[in-house]
């Protein structure tokens, strides 16, 4: 029994530090998943409101739709 005590608190000794090297690499991976997925909801985001911007000025481009005509005297000051 002592001899599988030693043998294990040997393993332990080798071992110290490994643990803090892979919670530090595995935290920084983690970091970077997080920042990815934020940096894609982002950019979601930005493309609904573009889309949504587009549906909402689609309307004025219609076929048949006639621009406002610009006064003479903003035609003419030019």
């Amino acid at each position: 029994m002592r001899a599988v005590q030693a043998l294990w608190r040997s393993r332990l000794r080798e071992d110290m530090g490994g643990i803090a090297v892979y919670t530090a690499i595995v935290a920084i991976a983690l970091l970077g998943i997080i920042g990815l997925a934020l940096d894609g909801a982002g950019k979601l985001r930005a493309t609904e409101r573009a889309d949504a911007v587009a549906m909402e000025a689609a309307p004025r481009g219609r076929p048949g739709h006639r621009p406002r005509r610009r006064s003479r005297r903003r035609s003419l000051a030019r």
